[in-house]
């Protein structure tokens, strides 16, 4: 279980990361219109992302306790 957990981690980290640059790509090249995605998609879905890394890293030190 600890290693699903650390590779969820370690995706969830490098997704978000991936996000956060699609969308200052998006943003700066004023791309919104011709790939339909507003850049602000791109920050919600790495908000998400980043949300499952910290529930992620909640339930590794869970598991440790017990």
């Amino acid at each position: 279980m600890t290693q699903i957990l650390r590779i969820v981690f370690q995706l969830s980290w490098w997704l978000g990361l991936l996000n956060i640059a699609a969308a200052v790509v998006v943003k700066v090249l004023h791309a919104e219109e011709r790939v339909t995605v507003a850049g602000r998609t791109f920050f919600l879905i790495a908000a998400t992302f980043f949300l499952c890394v910290l529930a992620t890293r909640e339930m590794q030190k869970a598991q440790t306790t017990q």
